[in-house]
């Protein structure tokens, strides 16, 4: 029989949070993930609305993940948000047709996300609320898929 793999979700609060410039800190307690779950999950934004009415678009950046990286070294990209006519009104979209999945420990005990515009200029929004999705990997599922792509060496020298 399969396992069932029921994500936990977490609503995070821009006014919950530690704000330091355009970095906002949750601290989460362990009482909000289900503890019978494995040591490494996935995290993608499953939604977000942002009031931002100065600027076109914003990036959402985790502090840090295991297979993400931008090439200005802040984090890994969670989102990227754009107003659309349909939106207007200063409200920014979530295009989630393909989540952005990242590698963490699971359970964080704090969550760091960042926004920036598409410059990577510092950006604050007015208002926002992220919801994150934790999708957790069984142990020796993940351990055969990291020896399933591991680089093997072929030629010894």
């Amino acid at each position: 029989m399969d396992n069932l793999n029921v994500p936990d979700y977490i609503t995070l609060y821009k006014s919950d949070a530690t704000i330091t410039g355009n970095s906002y800190t949750w601290n989460i307690p362990q009482t909000y993930y289900n503890s019978a779950r494995g040591s490494i999950c996935y995290v993608s934004l499953a939604d977000v609305i942002m009031t931002a009415p100065d600027t076109e678009e914003v990036v959402v950046l985790l502090s840090s993940s295991q297979n993400g990286a931008t090439t200005k070294n802040n984090g890994s990209v969670l989102a990227l948000l754009s107003q659309s006519v349909a939106t207007g009104g200063g409200h920014l979209a979530y295009n989630n047709n393909e989540a952005i999945n990242l590698l963490i420990q699971a359970r964080p005990t704090n969550i760091t996300l960042t926004t920036t515009t598409l410059d990577n200029t510092t950006y604050t929004p007015t208002d926002a609320i992220f919801v994150l999705k934790f999708t957790y990997l069984q142990v020796k599922e993940a351990i055969d898929n990291y020896k399933d792509t591991e680089y093997l060496l072929t030629h010894q020298f």
